[in-house]
Parts: C-alpha cells; sequence; structure tokens
C-alpha cells in the first residue's frame, strides 16, 4: 500500500522494479487517494465506488458502488479488503467485491495493518480493532483529544512492540500495541504537511517534517521504547530506512535539494553523497532493492541504482505534477492529473 507496510517504512525487497527504459502500461481516472497492489491485483477507494483492476493490463475486474462520499487507500489483510462506508468499516470480498460486513463502532481511523489486526486513530482514539472476531481489543484516548480544532491525526504506524501517532500540533506518541496504554510522547511545533515523513524501522522511529515557520525539513531518529531523540539532521522527506542504511535527501539553506546522503541508522553519521540524484519534488521516495524511486516537480519519474549511482531510467509525464508514487513487483503506479497510471518495462 501507499507508505509500503504497516511501519510505513517506503522499503521493497525481493524486486527492484522495473528494468526500464519504461513506458505506460494503462491508465485509469482517479480522482481520490492512492491505490494498493496485492497479488497482481490494484484496488481503488475512489469516493463513490471501489475497484480491483487487472495490475498487467489495467482491466477493471469488478466494481462497487459506495454509500459514503469518502475515499482511503484501501486496507488489505488476510484475503480482505477493508475501507470505510456505509457508516463504519467495511469489509469486502477482494474477489468479486461483494459485501461482507460492516462495523458502525468505527467511522474513521486510517488503518494499518499488522498480524491480522488493524490499528489505527480517529479524532478522538487510538485502536485496536480484530476484524476475525469484529471486536475492539483496545481503544485509548489520543493524547491531545482537546487540543486547537484545527489539529488532525497525519499518520499512524505499527510494529511490533507499539502503535505511533503523529499529530499535527506536533505530537508524537507511542502506545503499547498489546493494551494501549500510554508508553511515550514527545512534543514539538506544528508539523507543516509539506515535507513530513514518518517512518518505523529497526527500533528506531524517524520523523522529518517542517516545524511551525521553519523552511528546513528536521530529521529525528528516535528511540521506539523510551522516546529520546538519538540524533538529529537536516534532511528533506525520508527516502526509507534499509538493515544497514537511511536514505534522505540533502537540502541547502532555501530547501533546494542538493540529492540524497545514505546515513547510519545508528549514529546518523553521513555514509555517502549521491549528488546525481536531483529535482525531488515531495512525493514520498521508494527504494526497491538496490534502486530509488523518486518523482520531480517536472514531473519526471527517475530510477537511480543506489549501488552504481547512475540513473537507470527516466519517465517523463505530462501534468503539472506527480501526487503519489508506489512500486508493486515489476511496475511503478504513480497518479497525476485525476488518473491513476501503470509503467512497466518496454522488453
Amino acid at each position: 500500500m501507499f507508505g509500503a507496510n504497516s511501519q510505513r517504512n517506503p522499503v521493497l525487497t525481493g524486486t527492484d522494479g522495473p528494468a526500464g527504459p519504461v513506458s505506460r502500461d494503462w491508465q485509469f481516472q482517479s480522482h481520490h487517494v492512492a491505490p494498493s497492489v496485492v497479488d497482481g491485483t490494484v484496488y481503488v477507494d475512489d469516493a463513490t465506488a471501489n475497484y480491483a483492476l487487472d495490475a498487467e493490463t489495467g482491466e477493471t475486474l469488478w466494481t462497487r458502488d459506495s454509500e459514503s462520499d469518502g475515499g482511503m487507500t484501501p486496507v488489505i489483510s488476510d484475503d480482505t479488503v477493508y475501507t470505510f462506508d456505509g457508516g463504519g468499516l467495511t469489509a469486502l470480498d477482494p474477489s468479486d467485491g461483494t459485501h461482507l460486513w460492516t462495523d458502525e463502532t468505527l467511522t474513521a481511523g486510517a488503518p494499518v495493518p499488522r498480524d491480522g489486526i488493524l490499528y489505527g486513530a480517529n479524532g478522538e482514539t487510538v485502536f485496536a480493532f480484530d476484524p476475525g472476531e469484529r471486536e475492539l481489543r483496545w481503544s485509548a484516548p489520543l493524547e491531545s483529544e482537546d487540543a486547537d480544532d484545527w489539529n488532525y491525526l497525519m499518520e499512524v504506524a505499527a510494529d511490533d512492540t507499539h502503535v505511533y501517532t503523529v499529530e499535527a500540533i506536533g505530537e508524537l506518541t507511542a502506545y503499547s500495541i498489546e493494551d494501549g496504554e500510554e508508553q511515550w510522547s514527545l512534543s514539538t511545533a506544528y508539523f507543516n504537511k509539506k515535507r513530513f515523513s514518518f517512518t518505523v524501522a529497526g527500533g528506531i522511529v524517524y520523523l522529518t517534517a517542517l516545524e511551525g515557520t521553519d523552511t528546513t525539513p528536521k530529521l529525528r531518529a528516535i528511540d521506539a521504547s523510551s522516546g529520546e531523540v538519538q540524533w538529529s539532521d537536516s534532511v528533506g522527506i525520508l527516502s526509507g530506512v534499509t538493515a544497514d542504511r537511511v536514505y534522505a535527501p540533502q537540502i541547502d539553506d532555501k530547501g533546494t535539494y542538493q540529492g540524497v546522503y545514505a546515513l547510519d541508522p545508528v549514529s546518523g553519521e553521513r555514509l555517502s553523497d549521491r549528488s546525481a540524484i536531483e529535482g525531488f519534488s515531495s512525493v514520498q521516495p521508494i527504494v526497491a532493492g538496490e534502486t530509488l524511486y523518486y518523482a520531480t516537480a517536472d514531473p519526471v519519474i527517475r530510477a537511480f541504482d543506489l549501488g552504481s549511482g547512475e540513473v537507470r531510467w527516466e519517465f517523463r509525464d505530462s501534468h503539472d505534477e506527480i501526487d503519489h508514487l508506489l512500486v508493486a513487483g515489476e511496475r511503478v503506479f504513480y497518479k497525476a492529473g485525476g488518473t491513476l497510471h501503470a509503467l512497466s518495462s518496454d522488453e
């Protein structure tokens, strides 16, 4: 799904994506949120309808009209598609879109799946929901449930020990994944949604954000067990965290991207500089194997080989900007101009 996994780490293993050069296979009109791709099927929640598309051909496999004018990135877990529709969390059969059930106790919440449980948060509570039993395992009040009206939830992530929430007022909070008890909270200045990223990997929470009126994003590496900041650096949106590297764009004092650093996850030491990587936009980049995929402001999608330091291929789109980027198997999916596009190698 968009964000790659429940830890919001945009790193894929088992594929480098398309070798390139690439061309557009198909496109599908989709004005709203990013898709999810599972086992050769693309799932789209387009506010007024849910769709399943063949990832190779773009053929519509099934369509189901929605009762709610909402829209979210579909969540797929244990052979079930989850969305919010008809007054609550709704489960669909992925093979044909058949409505399985709707639970009206959960009406919103940006859920992420982990080990068969859906973890999420809405405007008031953090929750763990067991879809097999159709019941809440636990719920807990958000740390800042009484914050100003303009506050909103920016991101939710989960790992083996915690559920993490990030709110626009600058609040990062960790809750026990077992019972929802608050473990720690870190407060900063309010976050600007532009140039924001949030990833959990290897027992470290990585938070990149513009704070208040700052013009340079700051990356913090935070110990997931204690909430203590281990190190920080002035770099751009996180490109992904592997076992031994944190990839993050470097920026100058004017906020202009100047390439990508590889940082040590533990110390934050800058290990290498890929200055050939240029033109980053604010779209979340993705690391697939040894390849970094990113979008420029032109807009152009580039596949950059992190080993050789060379651009493998690039693809120019005719729209003003690219909204989302996703890599699944041997294809790249992106949204631009209210349309979902699929790219693959010409060979």
